[in-house]
């Protein structure tokens, strides 16, 4: 049986809000979904789409909404993280969705959270949202620089890329099980871009991280910036 990574929206708002305590306040999934909607419908931006997914009891959702902000073939994204069973804090993350190849790139770091205490509420809800999307438009061009950056990196020898696709796995970063995949992905991405560098790289890596879950995809690609990162600052050393 094929392990179900994404959920429908209604089945993420259907998933029930436990009871408050004195010192826990649990926000239900629905609550942050509906209060992002308001802050990005009082912005005036729209949502191209949504992804989610949910662990299997519900109690722990991430969530990734491509926004109708088109740069040049890129949508910026805002995700979020949110947990009814204390297993993490509420938390705002931001991205880019590359819609050339559908490649989701997240900064890794969530710009915005909050531990469920006895402080949160709606109020302080929708101050966190309209929070991380101001920083989120501001990591966003960032991230977008950033990747960018990467093509000025270009291999001299298929030994450099086959060296560095060695230590990704050593890293964890590209599972062995997913090496002919990644070949496969990096036939794909030159295909778009074919620049031979760090950016063909980091692009075949977020290509064959797609049908992970969003947990797994926004984890793997904070590993993929700092190997990156690692690797640009070698070479410019």
């Amino acid at each position: 049986m094929t392990k179900k990574y994404f959920y429908d929206e209604a089945e993420v708002l259907a998933v029930p809000e436990p009871e408050w305590t004195k010192t826990w306040h649990p926000v239900g999934h629905h609550r942050v979904i509906n209060t992002l909607d308001k802050v990005l419908d009082d912005s005036g931006i729209g949502v191209k789409n949504k992804h989610y997914t949910l662990t299997k009891d519900g109690n722990n959702c991430f969530s990734s909404w491509v926004l109708d902000v088109d740069r040049d073939g890129r949508n910026w994204m805002v995700g979020f993280r949110n947990s009814i069973n204390k297993s993490f804090a509420l938390g705002f993350t931001g991205g880019v969705n590359i819609m050339v190849c559908s490649n989701m790139m997240f900064n890794g770091e969530f710009i915005e959270f909050q531990k469920h205490t006895n402080e949160m509420d709606d109020e302080l809800i929708i101050k966190m949202a309209n929070g991380a999307f101001n920083q989120i438009q501001e990591k966003s061009k960032m991230l977008e620089q950033w990747h960018e950056k990467l093509s000025e990196f270009p291999f001299r020898s298929l030994r450099n890329f086959k060296a560095l696709t060695f230590d990704a796995m050593q890293k964890g970063i590209i599972a062995p099980q997913k090496f002919n995949n990644f070949c496969d992905a990096y036939k794909e991405e030159m295909e778009v871009d074919n620049s031979r560098s760090l950016k063909t790289f980091h692009g075949s890596v977020t290509r064959i991280l797609r049908g992970n879950s969003l947990f797994n995809q926004s984890d793997k690609n904070k590993l993929l910036n700092n190997f990156c990162d690692e690797y640009m600052m070698a070479k410019a050393a």
